[in-house]
């Protein structure tokens, strides 16, 4: 390998794919659904070029800590405070609350490298559909490459130093060590498996393994020349990789490995096999590959803005949008400033000063200045409550049964059993149990209905509806109420369990009222999960906006409800409140007076719970 390690003509292809399938995924996951593995594919390329930087200098003993830290802030940070202060600009007019308001510390975790632990702990993990709506949640990779840059010179530094002969044994055992944390993980911690150093560096180990293999040996492909067709090899597994590999609950686990490996065989033999050779160098792809940082950079926050302003995506645009804002990034900031112009450095230090006077109308001012006349509510804490106050997994996992209004010893008991749709439904149930002085007992655990079983991302599930039973067999409530998502289930296999827990509950209470589900939004894909954005989108457009409600919801509360009159238990009854939030025309009532009853495409907030509640709930309660 006569070239150097650092400069591959054929990574710049392979950036260029990596990045353009990250931007087709994130523009419609149904194109490319595995795109989002660009990243673990960068991971490699990163960990290989920083550790034959790193390496080939402390050979010829000239490395210096805080040389390579000065030169990894030049390479890094300029177009990244850039971008970080557009967004901030631009937030402040696009974004409405939560995600404006809580752009202000995302701002600061993004410059501070801290990005991928802040949105561990603040939400809801990268897959839920919240997370869609946050212009800076990108950034996690690039926090957790920079964490990975600050602490493995040192360690490298200390190997070279105290055990030189077996560094590359002490680094494949710790990438091993890695990769079982995640495999490990994931199932019961996949958020954090997902976005940590230390269940992600093994990617960027093999990398760095790969470079120290070819600082070993720099003439040992040389001397096997019949492996390169393994280079076609890599090609074939990243691509497969980014066509099969989906966005499940097994992720990162071990299936980021896929792409890893074909990413390594790529760099080992790229430039022995002519074929992957020709194609990865093809000038086109060497350029999108030069500024695939840039374009990692603006494409996201690119989309997440256009889907606040117009429902109406205009794909062709925004590629030429982000192209341009790329290449500008490029050769404007990210290029004269890894040349290190004069001032560079105390110019760099100045943007942390200019993004903190960008996030300052924000911090001062919660409510947006961008939002249109009549759609106000979009933004206040009311419309946004899903009553998490009364998530009880946790308190049943340790054995207190759930969230407890009043003496539940007392006669009376009422019960509200099922997942978030329960929880949702809390509030009022709790504020009808402290009016009247009967006790409540709210056993409402999200993504765990009545009928769950254990699966990847709730290896628990079992458990803890077998507690919820045992709790509620010892408390015998006088009511028991039940909600869930029906939708989501196929009651053809979930007949014979859901008869069985029915027929407990019936055995433990006087009552069991099994509620229909309430109607759900038909939305276009890219807003599934951000109702109030598309809201937001629409008025902004001026566009008149039709709630229509998913027919797969009507079916699934029609099943429910022929098959507990098949069941013929007679305490058991089915209450309809599904019709409570259809209008006469058929569409959705999804606010009144202008004040929303949904927090999201499908759940209720406090004050759609309360509608419900005194419409249809409350009566029954008060029956003798």
């Amino acid at each position: 390998m006569s070239q150097s390690l650092t400069y591959r003509p054929e990574i710049d292809g392979l950036r260029a794919i990596a990045v353009v399938a990250v931007m087709i995924f994130h523009l419609d996951s149904t194109w490319l659904r595995g795109g989002f593995l660009g990243v673990d594919v960068f991971f490699v390329i990163s960990g290989f070029l920083i550790t034959s930087i790193i390496y080939t200098d402390l050979k010829e003993k000239r490395f210096s800590l805080v040389h390579f830290w000065l030169r990894r802030i030049q390479r890094i940070f300029p177009a990244l405070l850039v971008m970080v202060a557009v967004v901030a600009i631009v937030g402040n007019f696009v974004l409405i609350s939560p995600e404006r308001t809580d752009l202000v510390l995302q701002s600061f975790g993004a410059v501070a490298s801290f990005s991928n632990i802040l949105l561990w702990r603040t939400t809801g993990g990268y897959w839920a559909s919240s997370s869609e709506n946050i212009a800076l949640l990108h950034t996690w990779s690039l926090s957790l490459e920079e964490q990975f840059y600050i602490f493995f010179p040192v360690f490298l530094l200390m190997l070279h130093k105290y055990a030189k002969k077996r560094l590359s044994l002490i680094v494949f055992v710790v990438a091993v060590v890695s990769i079982s944390l995640s495999i490990y993980g994931t199932p019961y911690y996949r958020s954090a498996s997902f976005y940590l150093l230390p269940t992600r560096m093994w990617e960027l180990l093999i990398g760095s393994l790969l470079s120290l293999f070819h600082l070993s040996h720099p003439n040992a492909l040389e001397k096997t020349p019949r492996l390169s067709f393994l280079a076609l090899l890599g090609v074939c597994l990243v691509a497969a990789s980014f066509i099969f590999i989906d966005n499940d609950e097994r992720f990162p686990g071990p299936y980021p490995l896929i792409p890893c490996v074909g990413t390594a065989l790529i760099l080992m033999f790229g430039q022995s096999e002519r074929i992957s050779y020709r194609f990865l160098t093809l000038g086109f792809l060497r350029y999108i590959g030069k500024i695939s940082y840039s374009l990692y950079l603006w494409h996201w926050p690119v989309i997440v803005f256009s889907r606040y302003l117009s429902p109406h995506e205009n794909t062709l645009a925004l590629v030429i949008l982000t192209l341009g804002l790329s290449s500008l990034s490029y050769h404007f900031i990210e290029s004269p400033f890894r040349r290190g112009f004069a001032g560079s450095l105390k110019l760099l230090a100045a943007i942390p000063v200019l993004i903190s006077l960008c996030l300052l109308p924000i911090y001062f001012n919660p409510a947006s200045p961008g939002v249109p006349a009549g759609l106000a509510d979009l933004e206040s804490e009311q419309a946004r409550t899903r009553a998490w106050e009364y998530e009880s997994t946790d308190s049943i996992r340790s054995g207190e049964g759930g969230i407890v209004i009043g003496d539940v010893s007392q006669s009376s008991l009422i019960a509200l059993v099922g997942d978030s749709h329960a929880r949702v439904l809390s509030p009022p149930f709790a504020a009808f149990a402290k009016a009247t002085d009967n006790p409540a007992l709210i056993m409402a655990t999200s993504g765990i209905g009545i009928t769950t079983v254990s699966y990847p991302s709730r290896p628990d599930a079992s458990r803890i509806n077998s507690l919820r039973f045992e709790k509620l067999q010892t408390l015998t409530p006088s009511i028991t109420f039940v909600a869930g998502m029906w939708s989501s289930i196929t009651l053809a296999n979930h007949r014979k369990l859901l008869r069985e827990r029915l027929q407990m509950l019936s055995d433990i209470s006087d009552k069991v009222v099994v509620l229909s589900q309430v109607p759900m939004f038909s939305l276009p894909d890219t807003y599934k999960g951000a109702f109030r954005k598309y809201l937001l989108a629409m008025g902004r457009t001026h566009s008149s906006f039709q709630a229509e409600p998913f027919e797969g919801v009507a079916k699934a509360n029609a099943t429910l409800q022929s098959f507990i009159t098949e069941l013929a238990i007679p305490n058991i009854v089915y209450l309809d409140i599904y019709s409570d939030l259809i209008t006469k025309s058929g569409s959705i009532l999804f606010n009144r007076d202008g004040l929303l009853l949904y927090s999201d495409y499908h759940h209720l907030n406090d004050r759609g719970s309360r509608y419900i509640f005194e419409r249809s709930i409350e009566p029954m309660l008060s029956q003798p």
